[in-house]
């Protein structure tokens, strides 16, 4: 008969030499492939270079996206303020402006809330989605059932610093 401690000790072996010692490190210093958290590019339109960051996070089980990174598109400096934006965000900087809001999950897409395009001010329905590999978020603006999806890629090396309205490596 097998003891109890034999058992322990062969189940840490296999613990240590699978590697799994580690993967608690991994999973919380490199954003994991099954979470919509993080940071996010959302691409200049007939570009595949950003336009934007946006950090995305869960509040009191809602999701939410706020504008963290601007870059400058086609030479010109990125726009700074929200000019056409409506009540308390018009002239809002876009640094920190809220780009998505109150999404709550439901059958594995976040969706309920509302999105801001910033170029026009005006705000629409929302669903958001990782892709099935986990390296971009699906991000629906739609008023029924018309509306336009993009995908924003996983802002992978992205660090988030004081001073985001500029250029920087993402």
């Amino acid at each position: 008969m097998i003891s109890l401690k034999k058992i322990i000790l062969l189940l840490l072996s296999i613990f240590i030499i699978s590697g799994c010692d580690n993967t608690f490190a991994v999973t919380s210093a490199k954003q994991s492939n099954t979470e919509v958290t993080g940071y996010w590019q959302i691409p200049a339109k007939g570009s595949n270079k950003p336009s934007a960051v946006v950090k995305v996070y869960i509040k009191n089980n809602k999701l939410y996206a706020n504008i963290v990174k601007m870059y400058p598109i086609n030479g010109k400096p990125p726009v700074t303020y929200c000019q056409h934006c409506k009540g308390e965000l018009r002239n809002a900087k876009f640094i920190g402006l809220p780009i998505f809001w109150n999404l709550k999950k439901e059958k594995g897409k976040w969706r309920g809330g509302k999105i801001l395009n910033p170029k026009t001010g005006k705000t629409y329905s929302c669903t958001v989605s990782l892709t099935q590999d986990g390296k971009a978020l699906s991000v629906r603006g739609h008023i029924g059932m018309f509306g336009v999806t993009k995908i924003w890629p996983r802002a992978v090396n992205f660090k988030e610093t004081n001073d985001s309205s500029t250029s920087a490596d993402s």
